[in-house]
This record gives C-alpha cells, sequence and structure tokens, in this order.
C-alpha cells in the first residue's frame, strides 16, 4: 500500500507569507489612494465627469419646384451657463458678454435671476465662429450646446409662404407652422467624457440616434417668385398703396407659381417680425372684388339664355334701383355683353343680373369657389363669405353682379377664373407637391367661358380699362376691379378708400398663367385697378415670358418695334 508524504511545513509558511504580502500591498494601495494622494485623485476627479450630450438633427427642409432652397438648417451653437459652478460675475461676465454679442446690464440680471438654478442661455442660435469666441475665454461653468439654426436664403420674398420657427425650431407661421409636425426631427443623444473646462475627451458607447426631419416641396418657381414680389413692391411704393398683395397659378394645373404680400419682412431678423408684416395677405385679407365679378355674371346670363351674345343694352349714365341709383363714369349710351366688359359698365351689368332668378349669381359663384377654402394648409387662410339673404332685392342682385357684397382673398380670386382658361371647369390649387389639389369642377357649360374670355381680351386693348396690363407681342385677357371700401356710413367715394385690383389670363390666346393683383388702399389720383395693378401684372408677365419661356403669340406689334 502507497501513502503519500505530508506536505512540507516551509511551504506552508511560503504560501502564508504571500498572502501576507498581498494584504500589505493592498492596505498599502488603500492609504495611498485615501490619505496620501486624496487632494489630486480629488482634484483629478473634479476635472473629469460624464455627461449626456444632446445629438440635434435638422428639420426639414422647404424647396421651390426645381430644388432651390427655400427653408433650410444649418450648425449653429447656444452658449449656456452653470450659475452654481460659474466663478463671481465681475470676473468675467463682461467678456462673455461682448464675445457673445449680448448687453452685458441685461445678462448680469439674467444671471443673478438664475443663481439658484443650473442651466442659463447666454445666448442662441449663433454661428460656429460665435460661440468659439465665449469659449475660448475659458470661463469655469460656460458650455457650448450644438444646435440648429433655421436659414431663409430668399428673405422677404418668400417670407409669407414659407413662415419662421422660433428659437426651439418649432414652426410659428406659415408652411413652418402648417407642417411643424411633419418637418421637425427627432434628437437623439450620446454619453460624453468631458474634462473640467467642459471640453470632449471621447465618447462613451450609449444614447439614442437622431432622425432627421422630412422635406417638403413646393409649386412655386423661385425665380418668378422674385418677380412677383419685386413688382409688387415697386407698384406699392408707386402708388403708395397700404398693402397689396399678387399671386400667380398655372392656368391649366392650379399650380401656385408665386404668392406675394406687401409689406413683407425677413424671417432671418426677429425684429421684422410684426403682425402687420407676418400677415400672409393674399390668402388672409378679404376684400370686395368690385368689377372683376362682371364676367361670371355675363357668363352665367349667356349660359341660361337670358342674354345675347351681340344684344345691344341701353346704358345711361345712372340706372335707379329701387331707392338706390348705380352710376357708370360717363353715359355710353348702350353697350353689348362685350363692350359691358370692355368699358366696365355697372349699369349694364346691373340690367342683366335683374334678368337672372334671386340667388342664381350667388350660387354660381360659390360654385366657382368664392366662400370656400383654398386648401394651402397655410394657417391664416380666410374664407370670405357671400350673401344669403332669404330674400333678395333687387339691389342686392345688382350690387352683387359688380362685385358688392362678397368678399374673397386674391388666390380665390385667381382660382375662380381659372373657368375661363378650361372652358368653364375651374381647378383646384396645389402648392406643396405631394398633397393633390381638390378635383376639378364645372363651374359653366362648355363653350360659354372662351366667348367670356375674347370679351375680356378686349379689356387690355385701346379704350379698355387696362391697357397698361399688356406688352408687347402678347395677347392679355382680364378684368379690373376698383371697389370702394365701405365706412361707418356705407359706401361713399369721400372716404378715399378703395381696393384696386386686375386679374388676368395670359396669354389670352392660349392661357399659361392666372395672375390677380390687388392694392390696399391706394393714394392720389391713382387709384383705380387699371393704373394700380394692371402695370405690375405687366412687370410680371414680363419676366414670366422669360422665366417660362412662353412664346409671343402676337408677332405685329414686334415687327413694328423693330421698325421703328
Amino acid at each position: 500500500m502507497v501513502t503519500r508524504s505530508a506536505t512540507p511545513v516551509w511551504r506552508l509558511w511560503l504560501a502564508y507569507a504571500g498572502l501576507l504580502l498581498i494584504a500589505l500591498a493592498i492596505v498599502a494601495r488603500l492609504y495611498v489612494l485615501q490619505v496620501s494622494d486624496q487632494e489630486r485623485l480629488r482634484s483629478w476627479g473634479e476635472q473629469i465627469s460624464v455627461r449626456k450630450e444632446a445629438v440635434p438633427a435638422f428639420r426639414g427642409s422647404i424647396s421651390d419646384r426645381n430644388g432651390q432652397p427655400l427653408a433650410m438648417s444649418t450648425p449653429g451653437m447656444s452658449v449656456a451657463v452653470d450659475p452654481s459652478k460659474a466663478p463671481p460675475p465681475g470676473e468675467w461676465l463682461s467678456q462673455v458678454a461682448d464675445a457673445a454679442g449680448v448687453d452685458m446690464n441685461r445678462l448680469a440680471v439674467r444671471f443673478n435671476d438664475a443663481r439658484d438654478r443650473r442651466f442659463m442661455y447666454i445666448r442662441r442660435n449663433m454661428t460656429p465662429q460665435q460661440a468659439s469666441r465665449v469659449m475660448d475665454l475659458g470661463v469655469p461653468g460656460v458650455t457650448a450646446i450644438r444646435e440648429a439654426r433655421r436659414f431663409y436664403p430668399a428673405g422677404e420674398a418668400t417670407a409669407h409662404i414659407v413662415g419662421f420657427t422660433d428659437v426651439d425650431d418649432r414652426g410659428r407661421e406659415g408652411l413652418e407652422l402648417a407642417f411643424d409636425g411633419f418637418m421637425s426631427p427627432k434628437h437623439g443623444s450620446r454619453w460624453v467624457l468631458v474634462d473640467r473646462p467642459q471640453k470632449a475627451v471621447r465618447y462613451l458607447p450609449g444614447g439614442e440616434s437622431e432622425a432627421f426631419g422630412n422635406d417638403i416641396q413646393l409649386t412655386l418657381d423661385l425665380d418668378l417668385q422674385y418677380a412677383t414680389y419685386k413688382a409688387l413692391k415697386s407698384a406699392a411704393i408707386r402708388t403708395r398703396s397700404v398693402a397689396g398683395s399678387a399671386v400667380v397659378i398655372d392656368a391649366k394645373t392650379g399650380e401656385v407659381l408665386a404668392a406675394a404680400s406687401f409689406p413683407s419682412f425677413n424671417p432671418n431678423e426677429t425684429r421684422d417680425r410684426t403682425p402687420a408684416r407676418t400677415r400672409p395677405r393674399f390668402v388672409a385679407d378679404l376684400f370686395e372684388p368690385g368689377s372683376a365679378i362682371k364676367p361670371f355674371t355675363i357668363a352665367l346670363a349667356l349660359e341660361q339664355g337670358k342674354l345675347g351674345l351681340t344684344e345691344v343694352i341701353k346704358t345711361p349714365k345712372l340706372f335707379k334701383v329701387g331707392r338706390k341709383t348705380i352710376s357708370d363714369h360717363r353715359n355710353y349710351v348702350e353697350l353689348d355683353p362685350a363692350g359691358i366688359i370692355k368699358k366696365s359698365s355697372n349699369v349694364g351689368t346691373a340690367k342683366v343680373a335683374l334678368r337672372l332668378e334671386p340667388g342664381d349669381l350667388a350660387d354660381r359663384l360659390r360654385l366657382a369657389g368664392f366662400s370656400q377654402d383654398v386648401g394651402l394648409s397655410l394657417p391664416a387662410e380666410a374664407a370670405g363669405r357671400l350673401p344669403s339673404p332669404k330674400r333678395w332685392s333687387d339691389i342686392e342682385q345688382a350690387t352683387l353682379a359688380y362685385g358688392y357684397g362678397l368678399n374673397a382673398n386674391v388666390l380665390q380670386l385667381a382660382r375662380a377664373y381659372t373657368v375661363f382658361a378650361n372652358d368653364g371647369e375651374m381647378r383646384g390649387i396645389q402648392l406643396v407637391r405631394g398633397l393633390p389639389p381638390a378635383d376639378p369642377v364645372r363651374v359653366f357649360e362648355r363653350g360659354i367661358a372662351p366667348k367670356v374670355l375674347a370679351m375680356m381680351g378686349l379689356v387690355t386693348e385701346q379704350g379698355g380699362t387696362a391697357t397698361q396690363a399688356k406688352i408687347p407681342g402678347y395677347s392679355s385677357a382680364g378684368k379690373t376691379g376698383t371697389a370702394i371700401k365701405a365706412g361707418v356710413g356705407g359706401y361713399s367715394d369721400e372716404s378715399r378708400r378703395y381696393d384696386a385690383s386686375f386679374t388676368g389670363l395670359f396669354p389670352a390666346s392660349d392661357p399659361r398663367l392666372i395672375i390677380s393683383i390687388v392694392m390696399h388702399d391706394p393714394q392720389g389720383d391713382q387709384f383705380y385697378g387699371g393704373n394700380t395693378a394692371a402695370p405690375a401684372f405687366a412687370d410680371i408677365t414680363r419676366e414670366a415670358a422669360r422665366i417660362l419661356n412662353i412664346r409671343p403669340d402676337q408677332a405685329e406689334p414686334l415687327v413694328a418695334k423693330a421698325a421703328r
């Protein structure tokens, strides 16, 4: 039988000694960490910390039909301070205020109010270069935060369509507000090891992924938008108008190619954002269209057989309806339907309207989109109103025929005029690609609208009310509107307050564009649609022909001009 030999005693003592040495080493290390190196380690621990850092994602962009940016997000920075970690204000506040470009006294007040908090913004929406100037000062407790800055390259030209965001990148006006949820990003986060000056040492695992916002593309043509805004602004200055609006839509598709309001504002500057300037007047401002409604009256009477195409109507200067008197600028003696449109005769239009059944014209105007939302998704859009009395008086029926008693915005007026470009069918309006427009609506029977379009072509010819709307080489058709604004005592020329408009089709031979312009409260002697809005129509069509490559359809004026 084999037996194991006993373990030598010296080996046991050796093992005990080794364990003792290890224990002594641990005790010694703990002593160093807890006693001798305590201050150094505390200082090092104060300089290194872990924080959760936001990873900003960009808001979706807005572009025109050709991909030109109208609203975009660019890298930006905000600078903040932790009041509990900052030195006394006298040591740093003036230098930081100067580098950040903020008022020192206001910053001092804000800092004093925030002493019990752990976070206070010094300035937001800064460029990286501006933030770097602050961070280079090395003030303890001051940190830079990455954020996105919203930028609008087209400035005031597209401000009323695009709108703007607030300092937190939330939509506040225009499409920025209407599509805020669609374009808003989902910000991410990550863990980062930072040193005492709050500079990143290295990034750690973990956090949440960011998601960028969705882009939207508009039907606008930026070049045409610039031209439209320029023409509108020039007309407003020339006529000393308080405000104005202009829209350009594709006559066949209903796409909005341009929409401008005056006065405007620069969406990149917060100080410009006053209510009077940020109002998108092309959908928000309602006005009585005046004589712009006359083509619809004539078209309905022709369709119902209440008016002959060549019928002659006696048109004295004054026409009494009940106890009211309707007047023209002069005694036209007699006019056919084309003459009523060309001369813009209130008397002739009223006589035609009284042949219609009460309420028929209002119903047809409602079918043409009046008092109905255009559907642009702009928050400020106003639908307007049409009268709907239980019993129509003769004067109500007569005045509605030449544009009083209802109100509309300028885009509604342009939409309604698409019936004259599409043989009686009204097109739906589209501004945002991907959102289908409303289905077409038949307003007049086939064959009626082209006859009225030919009448409107006379308006821009010699003897018409809008000769200043014509440009060489092209035909134009349209209708002026000059409506007296109602005051406390009703309608009176003595108030000298007017809404002057022109809505036209270009070119008249085969309309590609519907352009509607209104000037609110023009001052001085120029207050008619023909000498306020019509020249702006000419300015816009001149540029539109070049931008959209629209070929001339009237060669004779060009030949005559070249011969001179």
